[in-house]
């Protein structure tokens, strides 16, 4: 399961953007609603798929589980 709590810190890193630790509250704003589309499109595509990628979303899922609790 994914945290609820995800920094700007590691958003950054999930995508690899470098030097941008002085974001405006808007920049983090556009950050944040990014990796939420992320997330919530990788299961919009797996519920679209029926249950044929159904382990590919879970791995994705787990995948991303992983880094949050790396940082």
């Amino acid at each position: 399961m994914l945290s609820n709590r995800v920094s700007l810190s590691n958003i950054l890193d999930f995508f690899h953007v470098e030097n941008f630790s002085n974001a405006s509250d808007e920049e983090f704003m556009y950050f944040g609603s990014l990796y939420c589309k992320v997330l919530f499109g990788a299961k919009s595509l797996a519920r679209e798929s029926g249950s044929s990628c159904d382990r590919a979303h879970q791995a994705i899922m787990a995948s991303m589980a992983k880094f949050c609790e790396q940082k």
